[in-house]
């Protein structure tokens, strides 16, 4: 049987983030493995024009955003030590897939848990997805992890398209002094109990 013994979790504070360290505890939590957590501080970069690529450009306030990484990691650190596994954190400087499985390899590391996208923004155009060269270049499984699905969201957008919509038929019928008929369909599976229902006015 395979046994997970370490466990380690990219860091970037986005919401996907968060969502993999949820993952990361729970797989460690069912296999009594050891859990780190490490943000990458990565350089500023800046594109030059032509084929020449990316530029690194200085950052001097690095020390002062590894202090900051460090405290918001011993937050996140704090509340899975109170669900029982054991934890760990780091923060480095560098190229992040460059040290996301530099890591993993030092450290023998049996998985990596992150998410899908982070933080990337204009970087995914310009350096590709760190989760994508994660996945070629570690040296163990990796299991990534995609933002789930804002169910409630999509409902509530729904919901105001058919407003908007019924209240322009309505408008029509008025102007035409037509009638108006509504026609309910749902979506339940056959033999679920789901109906389907007209009214005319």
């Amino acid at each position: 049987m395979l046994k997970l013994n370490s466990i380690l979790c990219p860091v970037d504070f986005s919401e996907t983030s968060d969502l993999a360290v949820q993952y990361a505890l729970a797989i460690a939590r069912t296999n009594g493995a050891s859990l780190t957590l490490l943000h990458v501080v990565a350089p500023a970069m800046a594109a030059l024009p032509g084929e020449a690529g990316l530029l690194a450009v200085p950052q001097i306030d690095l020390q002062e955003s590894t202090d900051a990484c460090l405290s918001r990691l011993a937050a996140i650190a704090e509340e899975i030590e109170d669900e029982g596994v054991e934890v760990d954190y780091k923060v480095v400087s560098g190229v992040p897939f460059l040290e996301i499985s530099r890591y993993a390899g030092e450290q023998d590391t049996d998985m990596i848990v992150m998410g899908s996208r982070g933080r990337s923004g204009l970087g995914h155009l310009l350096i590709g997805s760190v989760a994508e060269r994660v996945l070629r270049k570690a040296p163990c499984p990796v299991l990534t992890v995609k933002e789930r699905v804002k169910t409630s969201k999509l409902e509530e957008e729904e919901e105001e398209q058919v407003s908007t919509l019924c209240s322009y038929a309505l408008s029509k019928a008025e102007e035409q002094a037509a009638a108006v008929s509504l026609t309910n369909i749902s979506s339940s599976i056959p033999g679920t109990g789901g109906t389907a229902g007209t009214a005319g006015g």
